[in-house]
């Protein structure tokens, strides 16, 4: 009718060691980094000791890593992937995040490296911050900071610019140089310029090593026409105005 009671662990439930101090008829486990079982045994005068069901207590697996991706740049008017890797825990996960500080829609049921879409966005600039990820367990991930944030810089549309005027020439004399009015805009900011040359303002051809902003054409023996190309990344090509000399 008088009992000793003591509580004990064991990774394997073979192998058990008692727990200081635990002696009362209930426990409470300390923190725990891995799978660990628990009993409690009960002396009683001379009879042999007897011992209680085992308990397990399954350890979640660590969530060591929620990472966004590098920065990432995109068009006006288009939409990109922002993929979170997700390094231990138990998946699927619930994912919390914001967008330049507004939190939004929680995403359930990712996956441990998924992506999910922005949507369609216009020129700016959104920075994207996770703020929680949690496991099918109810585990969170530890130290979400600022290293673990992806910017998506979106570009402008992207314009041409516009380059010289109409010219009038003696046959055989060199222009005046083409020289550029407004500068491209948009796209990405860097541009790659090419001018052309035509006879009828419709067939276009390259003229070689003519790659800057301005152009001093050579001595013309005959009317034409000449256009600036501008390409900027993956941004359809566009073209300034034709100038006719």
């Amino acid at each position: 009718g008088t009992y000793t009671l003591q509580w004990q662990s064991s990774a394997d439930n073979s192998a058990w060691a008692d727990i200081p101090g635990a002696t009362i008829s209930d426990y409470s486990p300390q923190q725990l980094s891995s799978g660990t079982y628990f009993r409690r045994r009960v002396t009683s005068g001379t009879y042999t000791p007897v011992y209680s069901n085992s308990v397990l207590i399954t350890v979640s697996p660590q969530i060591t890593l929620a990472q966004l991706r590098d920065n990432i740049t995109i068009d006006n008017n288009t939409s990109t992937n922002i993929n979170v890797v997700i390094t231990g825990g138990t998946s699927p996960f619930t994912v919390n995040y914001t967008r330049n500080g507004a939190t939004q829609p929680a995403i359930n049921n990712y996956l441990s490296a998924a992506d999910f879409s922005t949507g369609v966005l216009t020129a700016g600039v959104y920075t994207y911050a996770l703020t929680s990820v949690t496991d099918a367990n109810g585990c969170s991930a530890q130290n979400l900071g600022t290293s673990i944030i992806v910017t998506v810089t979106v570009n402008g549309n992207l314009t041409a610019g516009s380059v010289g005027s109409a010219q009038t020439v003696c046959f055989n004399s060199s222009p005046a140089p083409l020289t550029q009015v407004t500068a491209p805009t948009g796209g990405t900011g860097t541009y790659t310029l090419q001018w052309q040359s035509s006879a009828d303002n419709s067939a276009w051809s390259d003229i070689p090593g003519a790659t800057i902003s301005d152009y001093s054409p050579q001595q013309l023996s005959s009317t034409t026409y000449f256009r600036r190309t501008v390409n900027s990344g993956s941004y359809t090509p566009l073209y300034s105005n034709s100038v006719l000399i």
